[in-house]
């Protein structure tokens, strides 16, 4: 079986200690944010057994297994392309600044456009309004 297809099993299996933690955490009994560590506090607060307990970090170590698939180093991706034939990693010095430009903005999808202006109402001068007065 796979570990997508078991971890989507296990999600259904623990979705009642998953609300547990979420009710102890809205009544203020746990307070951490991280699950690895809501489970810590609610064994320790006896809101999950031993046995529950480790079988959601089982769990939890499953689904991060899974999120965990590509990890790449920094910059691997960012301005560089296999060398012909080496299947390693060169610089992408070749490639013209305008050609890079337009490929950013090719991405972006759409125009700087200016903000509209709103029309504005020219007041009455007070010179016209008291000179009709008198």
């Amino acid at each position: 079986m796979g570990l997508l297809q078991e971890a989507l099993e296990l999600a259904e299996t623990f979705a009642p200690l998953e609300e547990r933690l979420k009710q102890a955490q809205r009544e203020g009994l746990i307070t951490a944010g991280y699950l690895g560590h809501q489970i810590d506090q609610a064994e320790t607060a006896e809101i999950l057994s031993k046995d529950d307990a480790a079988n959601m970090r089982d769990y939890l170590a499953k689904v991060e297994a899974l999120l965990a698939v590509d990890d790449f180093a920094p910059g691997e991706f960012i301005g560089q392309r296999p060398a012909p034939g080496t299947g390693e990693m060169a610089a992408n010095d070749d490639a013209k600044p305008a050609a890079r430009a337009a490929a950013r903005k090719k991405a972006t999808g759409r125009k700087k456009t200016k903000a509209a202006k709103k029309p504005t109402r020219k007041k009455a001068s007070k010179k016209t309004s008291q000179s009709s007065a008198e």
